[in-house]
């Protein structure tokens, strides 16, 4: 599976769910980060990741995407412009990832810029079965949080979202380790063995 992570606004969590989420579910997975700003998940030293800048040599970039089965692409809001200008110019977007993952928070500029990369998206002929919401740090629901992106014309999928737990990301990121580290329960193999790797987002996380 070959997923892009992407938000034109910048902190909603795209290298947590790159990290927390899908790497641990796919086997043999690589991270490839486009990142000049933020640290991202360069730091944690169990992850297998690589670490571009938008300026690299687009054609090593390109060619690992091609040649990795399973691929994660976190690319940092900064860098979104240049990086799908230069991977237009190898193939189609559309053709190369099998979804496109697209985090939010519940503040109104990120829900704003949120909806604005979801029309992006479907601008460059993406359909809405591939594009897939992940509402993170809900603090109680995702109906009342994200009230008003929830009122945009898009499939939303509610169940998909992330709880709130900053103490535990932050003691994770200090210690430069991740969930999966320090705690792997039993029904992981269970249920990666049943369900989509979306299907796991609410239960699994945190569970």
């Amino acid at each position: 599976m070959k997923i892009f992570i992407l938000n034109s606004s910048g902190n909603v969590g795209k290298s947590l769910l790159a990290r927390e989420l899908f790497y641990p579910r796919l086997e043999d997975a690589l991270i490839l980060e486009i990142e000049t700003v933020n640290s991202g998940s360069a730091k944690f030293p169990n992850l297998n990741i690589d670490k571009f800048r938008a300026t690299d040599d687009f054609s090593e970039i390109y060619m690992r995407i091609l040649g990795t089965e399973n691929v994660i692409v976190d690319v940092g809001a900064s860098n979104l412009s240049a990086f799908w200008e230069a991977i237009s110019e190898f193939a189609g977007v559309g053709d190369l990832f099998d979804i496109f993952v697209v985090p939010s928070r519940s503040t109104e500029k990120i829900q704003t810029d949120t909806y604005k990369t979801i029309d992006f998206l479907r601008s460059e002929g993406i359909n809405d079965e591939r594009i897939k919401v992940i509402f993170n740090d809900v603090k109680k629901s995702v109906d009342s949080e994200f009230e008003m992106i929830l009122n945009a014309p898009f499939p939303f999928d509610t169940s998909l979202y992330i709880r709130s737990n900053v103490s535990l990301y932050n003691d994770l990121g200090f210690l430069r380790k991740t969930i999966s580290d320090i705690y792997t329960p039993v029904s992981y193999t269970h249920l990666r063995a049943h369900e989509t790797v979306l299907d796991l987002v609410c239960r699994l996380l945190l569970e």
